[in-house]
């Protein structure tokens, strides 16, 4: 999963990472980009997905941790 950058070669491109599972199946989870672009899609294995609109975080959440080096 990336997300198309303009002024970087492919190889250079940021990808999802960090991703935690969010339910004991596996469908559901959670991931990091530092740099998210609202407006392009994601580029996933399944074709492009466009992102939701930002929302308040949910409680179920929480519980997801995110500090910078």
């Amino acid at each position: 999963m990336t997300q198309e950058d303009p002024t970087q070669p492919r190889a250079k491109r940021q990808v999802a990472y960090d991703e935690q599972a969010l339910d004991d199946a596996g469908r559901k989870w959670v991931f990091f980009f530092h740099y998210l672009e609202l407006s392009p899609p994601l580029l996933t294995s399944a074709g492009p997905l466009r992102l939701p609109a930002p929302t308040p975080l949910p409680r179920r959440l929480r519980h997801v941790e995110y500090c910078e080096p």
